[in-house]
């Protein structure tokens, strides 16, 4: 997913793009923090819920984003966001 994340965010206004990036970093975090307590019935089903809300926003921002996928500045812009915000998932 990271990697889709900085073929996704690849330019935008500055506020909105990188809104958009963390936005994508909640998500993963959310999942990974679920994905650790794996097994039971109620987590599986938040796991699916949530992987579910990722996807269409995946696809949400392929499409809004999607003229400017070329732009690698941006990308490594993305991965840098992404990779902060990791960092401090807890």
């Amino acid at each position: 997913m990271l990697a889709a994340a900085g073929f996704i965010f690849t330019s935008c206004g500055s506020s909105t793009f990188e809104s958009d990036v963390r936005k994508m970093a909640r998500y993963q975090c959310e999942l990974q923090k679920l994905q650790a307590k794996e097994g039971d019935p109620k987590t599986d089903a938040e796991i699916e819920k949530l992987e579910k809300e990722s996807k269409e926003y995946e696809d949400k921002m392929e499409t809004k984003y999607k003229d400017m996928e070329n732009d690698t500045k941006k990308q490594a812009e993305a991965l840098k966001i992404m990779m902060d915000e990791m960092a401090k998932c807890k």
